[in-house]
């Protein structure tokens, strides 16, 4: 009997559902008309905790920041059935943080970024990238 609780509990826990990898493909917006071409990010999410990085393209990092890197840690994600909203800062100096937003439709795959202090932005579309599934 507690081998058959067991199989019950692991078989029906989707644990690989609660990871969420994705690549979103799609442009940079400006305020001044510069085309930049096709760009990608990442996002790693993790549902069930609701936690996850992004790694931006270097275009949208600012340079005071580069030598960081260009992964960023959510600081808030909400996930609904819908659609997943998440921030992060991108830069803080003093008190004054610049924050970085996202909104990910679920349903069409498109994706949002906008941070309040840049001038840049990003739209694409988003695809699931099955980790199990080696390319080659």
């Amino acid at each position: 009997m507690k081998k058959l609780v067991f199989l019950f509990i692991f078989l029906s826990s989707n644990a690989y559902v609660d990871n969420l990898n994705l690549l979103c493909k799609g442009t940079i917006g400006w305020v001044i008309e510069q085309d930049f071409g096709e760009m990608t990010m990442t996002l790693n999410l993790n549902l069930a905790e609701k936690t996850g990085d992004i790694l931006l393209p270097p275009q949208l990092v600012p340079y005071m920041v580069r030598d960081k890197g260009n992964k960023f840690l959510f600081e808030d994600l909400k996930i609904t059935d819908d659609e997943i909203t998440g921030s992060f800062v991108l830069t803080k100096t003093g008190v004054i943080k610049s924050i970085s937003n996202i909104t990910l439709s679920r349903i069409t795959g498109q994706i949002n970024y906008t941070n309040r202090y840049r001038q840049k932005g990003f739209q694409g579309n988003c695809t699931k990238i099955e980790v199990d599934k080696k390319k080659f």
